[in-house]
């Protein structure tokens, strides 16, 4: 019998935002993510945010993260992250997030900008706006939306991402297609595994996109143990070292960094410029529209990962390709 649908989505989602919270705003919100000054971090405001969502409903499957950045010209900014992922259309979406909106400036007088990632499965249902007038008195919050049923266009586009909230979509999108499917679910968790394996992710990052992949693809007993014997044999086929997966840290779950650190190493410091290299071109392409594999061609020959970090860094700031470029230049 297939297993129930996790019911929780809260904690997997705030996990991986916290996790990759840069890469998220650079997969979802690109326009913002070139605006922020990196170098001088970023803080979480959970405790701000529970000041004044405490009497918000807690039934609802929604997810909701506050956090700070700054601006490249200075600015302290405010960004307000709502996840929506219940199955039910919901009335008063665009009420609740013109509500968090001014409770938040309000309260502590600060710049806020209000983003929702819309993970239901309802197509044409896209609030945007929240909206009320009343003799000649008027209010509008309107809010930027992405809806993730909108990828199911870009499937093979994921699958070629570095950004790891491409696997966290598509692991969404696959939860939402096999409900009612365990061994598609299967297939689709397995499918996953294999893409994990080609990003060159660090061992921390595999153990917390694992875990979200785990929540979202939930197996009956009989399939996780099936999936378990055919990856011991895909790393045994491929002399890889074993993946520690969902079977593996029910039961151990002390063990997972412990299990993931095994084998890891070796290779890593590949892996991590080639995810830099990645992230670099498709920056650039996000912004002025280069060819990613040209790019990338011209990256590849860099093996110096703190060079590819500066380059990294200038991606996002720079005014141009030929400013790029020159930068670019300084490693012939």
């Amino acid at each position: 019998m297939p297993q129930p649908e996790q019911a929780d989505y809260d904690s997997p989602w705030k996990d991986i935002i916290e996790q990759f919270f840069d890469q998220c705003l650079l997969f979802f919100f690109p326009r913002i993510y070139k605006q922020i000054d990196w170098s001088k971090g970023f803080s979480f405001l959970d405790k701000e945010f529970q000041k004044i969502s405490k009497d918000a409903e807690t039934t609802r499957q929604t997810v909701d993260k506050l956090v700070k950045v700054f601006l490249l010209g200075g600015e302290e900014l405010w960004l307000l992250i709502h996840i929506e992922v219940q199955s039910q259309r919901d009335q008063d979406f665009a009420a609740r997030m013109f509500t968090y909106h001014y409770r938040i400036f309000d309260k502590y007088h600060r710049q806020v900008v209000s983003l929702a990632l819309l993970a239901d499965e309802h197509a044409a249902w896209r609030p945007s706006q929240y909206e009320e007038k009343n003799f000649g008195c008027e209010v509008r919050l309107k809010f930027p939306i992405i809806k993730l049923l909108d990828y199911r266009a870009k499937l093979a586009q994921l699958e070629r991402t570095q950004n790891p909230f491409a696997l966290v979509v598509l692991a969404h999108l696959r939860a939402l297609e096999t409900k009612r499917a365990p061994q598609k679910r299967m297939l689709a968790k397995l499918q996953l595994i294999r893409l994990m394996r080609g990003r060159g992710f660090t061992k921390k990052h595999i153990a917390d996109l694992l875990r979200f992949i785990d929540w979202v693809l939930t197996l009956p007993s009989e399939l996780e143990q099936q999936l378990s014997d055919t990856v011991d044999k895909e790393d045994a086929d491929m002399k890889r070292n074993k993946y520690v997966t969902s079977w593996e840290r029910m039961a151990e779950a002390k063990g997972l960094e412990k299990g993931l650190e095994k084998g890891i190493e070796k290779g890593l410091q590949q892996g991590q410029i080639k995810t830099l290299q990645s992230t670099i071109a498709e920056t650039l392409e996000l912004r002025f529209g280069a060819n990613t594999e040209a790019i990338f061609a011209e990256l590849t020959p860099i093996s110096d990962a703190d060079f590819l970090r500066v380059l990294q860094r200038h991606a996002v700031i720079c005014q141009s390709l030929d400013d790029f470029q020159s930068k670019l230049e300084l490693a012939a």
